[in-house]
Order: structure tokens, then C-alpha cells, then sequence
């Protein structure tokens, strides 16, 4: 795959993950006024600033706030991770493809630097 079809496919599983935020956090409502991000981001800790970053898909947002912000407003954490499952997944498929063109190519002092790289990143 192509590095800019990889960024884009990232790109908008970014901003799946912000609507998400973003929807649910309008849905969240008190006396029929909905929360702004500045109310969201104090009963969550978080500044502003992040908050609108997740929520436009610039910043990936961490699981320590994915999980605080599915107990406060009631998200469904599943839905809320599945984008960023799908991140990682491919992140993932992406350096077993590189490990397997190094093998077929009879590479083994790089496939030995490779898998030693990845493994420091996976445990």
C-alpha cells in the first residue's frame, strides 16, 4: 500500500473517531443547552485544546481519555475504539507485509534488525 493511501485511510479513521466524540458529547445535554467543549474538556480534565483536536481528527486521542470520557457522557467504548483498532491494525499488516518482502528477498541480517525493532514496539 502506497504511505499517502495509508495516511489518508488513517486520516479518516481520525476523524470517525472525533464525530464519535463530538456526537456524543452534543447528545449530552442540561436543560436543553448541549455541553460545550470548554464544560466537557473541565469535567474531564483535559484542556480545550485536546478536546478540539480529537474531536477534528488532529490528535488521536489516548486510551486514559477514551475510557474517562465513555464513563462521564455514557459512549459506548467499543464503538469509540473501533476506529483505532483499525489504525493499529494496519500499522500492524504493514510491518508484517515489510518483514515478509525482506524474507523473500533472502534479507535475513535486515529481517534480524527488523523483528527486534518490532519487538520492542510490541512488548
Amino acid at each position: 500500500m502506497i504511505k499517502s493511501e495509508e495516511m489518508q485511510i488513517k486520516r479518516q479513521n481520525l476523524l470517525k473517531i472525533g464525530e464519535q466524540i463530538r456526537n456524543a458529547r452534543e447528545k449530552c445535554s442540561f436543560d436543553g443547552t448541549v455541553l460545550t467543549q470548554k464544560e466537557a474538556a473541565e469535567l474531564m480534565g483535559v484542556s480545550n485544546i485536546y478536546l478540539s483536536q480529537v474531536e477534528n481528527g488532529l490528535k488521536m486521542p489516548s486510551l486514559f481519555f477514551l475510557i474517562r470520557f465513555s464513563a462521564i457522557f455514557y459512549a459506548d467504548l467499543n464503538v469509540l475504539l473501533a476506529p483505532v483498532i483499525e489504525c493499529y491494525r494496519r500499522e500492524a499488516a504493514g510491518v508484517v507485509e515489510w518483514q515478509v518482502q525482506i524474507l523473500k528477498k533472502g534479507e535475513r541480517g535486515l529481517y534480524r534488525r527488523g523483528r527486534r525493532c518490532t519487538n520492542e514496539y510490541t512488548h
